[in-house]
């Protein structure tokens, strides 16, 4: 299951279709912005509930979380939580720009990470400030997780 929480991301990626709204400002299509309220815990169970009975059991129990950029959910270890408790495998794919402390935590919990690196991004604002080269020797520890190119 490819579950999207919500629209909101830190990045404006030239590639991804950014938020298109109508005269009244009501959203009309698009992949991300960064202004969307997050996908509440109750909204969230509610989903994988409805979802549940047409997933076949283990080992195909995976939930995909996705956005926008799913980590910036304040909520995302309670959605992992979820996951657990319903016997799903939770695996979350991110732009990385979490903190290190969030990623060993999620980690801690059983998640599968998949990075996604925005060349755009991630080489020129990134490489050079020291504040992001701990995070970096922890994305490229394959002890830890996995690394998707």
């Amino acid at each position: 299951i490819h579950f999207h929480i919500g629209l909101r991301c830190n990045y404006d990626c030239s590639y991804c279709p950014g938020p298109v709204y109508d005269d009244t400002g009501k959203l009309q299509s698009g992949v991300h912005d960064n202004s969307s309220p997050h996908m509440t815990v109750e909204e969230f169970k509610h989903g994988l509930s409805l979802l549940d009975p047409h997933v076949p059991p283990k080992p195909n129990r995976r939930v995909y979380i996705t956005g926008g950029e799913p980590t910036l959910n304040p909520k995302i270890k309670e959605f992992v939580q979820i996951c657990i408790d319903m016997g799903f495998e939770p695996r979350i794919s991110t732009n990385g720009t979490g903190s290190e402390k969030k990623y060993r935590e999620l980690l801690d919990m059983g998640v599968y990470l998949e990075f996604s690196f925005h060349v755009e991004f991630t080489i020129d604002k990134r490489a050079g400030c020291a504040c992001h080269l701990s995070a970096y020797h922890f994305i490229y520890n394959p002890s830890y997780i996995a690394f998707i190119l």
